[in-house]
């Protein structure tokens, strides 16, 4: 059950007329609800929606392993804020496979990961655990990835941590 009541179209103000199609375009309906349950403040999902946008397909970052960085930072609290995040097309089609997002959504260090996936894993869980990663972590990962993907993973880490917070506040 959502706590913000769907908003006729004919209620709304100019500025949600504006934003809505931008905002829900292409969304599962899980997102579209957030999203229309975001309406009720426009500048707020005008400019997450292009932050998500950027994420979603603006980084360096390959796609399994962007996927691996969100459900990790998508379980800080429970695992079930992670099942909004899998319904993320991206992340369904990110090729990770399934014995490495359950442990990932179980909060388990997946067996048989690659020496990329390790990188970005052992990246996340400091950062989930810490909010921050040693030096050691970064040095590994940007010698890897460089420097520019660790920012990357910074700011994907903390708009999950955002979005699962304003997906509890949604209450779907």
């Amino acid at each position: 059950m959502t706590r913000y009541p769907a908003l006729e179209l004919e209620h709304l103000t100019p500025r949600q007329r504006e934003i809505l199609p931008a905002v829900v375009a292409g969304q599962s309906d899980t997102l579209n609800r957030f999203y229309r349950a975001l309406m009720h403040s426009p500048e707020l999902a005008e400019r997450l929606q292009h932050l998500m946008a950027y994420l979603q397909s603006g980084l360096r970052l390959p796609e399994p392993l962007r996927a691996l960085a969100v459900l990790v930072a998508a379980t800080k609290h429970c695992a079930e804020d992670a099942r909004f995040f899998l319904e993320m097309a991206d992340i369904k089609d990110a090729i990770l496979p399934s014995d490495i997002s359950r442990a990932l959504i179980d909060r388990r260090k997946p067996d048989n990961m690659t020496a990329d996936q390790e990188i970005v894993y052992d990246f996340c869980t400091q950062v989930r655990s810490n909010g921050r990663v040693d030096n050691v972590t970064f040095e590994r990962a940007a010698a890897r990835f460089g420097r520019e993907v660790c920012l990357e993973i910074g700011i994907l880490m903390g708009s999950v941590a955002c979005m699962s917070m304003l997906v509890n506040v949604v209450e779907m």
